[in-house]
């Protein structure tokens, strides 16, 4: 069933609160030394899933209505700087359900990275067994990022 104009006004006015509201959770850790920079990196990953989920919902909400596929882009665009979860679900939803979730997996993984530019900081998969980090990008980097 297709969400009225009203009820995903209002699922989107929801959704932007709680992505404002996840967002400055993540900002005070990130900004707190009491915290260890593994409970930093866990939050920022956290937070981009988070951010990730709340955008994914609200293209489940579009059914494949071209505009309200373009607002929810716009959303997306203004928050991280780009629209690459938006272009993904785009580009995956007539392969369903022949998805190859291997590949899959790792596109999304890249899109998740580029969400943890919101906060200035890229993830960075450890070699050889060696744990992941998260490193704090300087502020014209971030924006390059996005």
């Amino acid at each position: 069933a297709t969400m009225t104009e009203g009820a995903l006004s209002s699922e989107i006015d929801e959704a932007l609160k709680r992505i404002r509201h996840n967002g400055a959770l993540v900002r005070n850790v990130l900004d707190d030394p009491q915290y260890t920079d593994r409970a930093r990196m866990q939050m920022a990953n956290q937070g981009a899933w988070g951010f990730m989920i709340e955008f994914a919902k609200l293209f489940g909400h579009t059914n494949e209505d071209l505009n309200r596929i373009k607002h929810i882009r716009e959303l997306e665009q203004d928050l991280v700087g780009e629209s690459s979860l938006c272009d993904y679900l785009t580009s995956i939803t007539k392969d369903y359900p022949n998805w190859q979730m291997d590949k899959l997996k790792v596109e999304l993984i890249d899109t998740w990275h580029k969400y943890a530019s919101v906060w200035q900081v890229k993830f960075v998969a450890g070699e050889d067994g060696a744990p992941d980090r998260m490193l704090d990008l300087p502020e014209e980097e971030a924006s390059d990022e996005q």
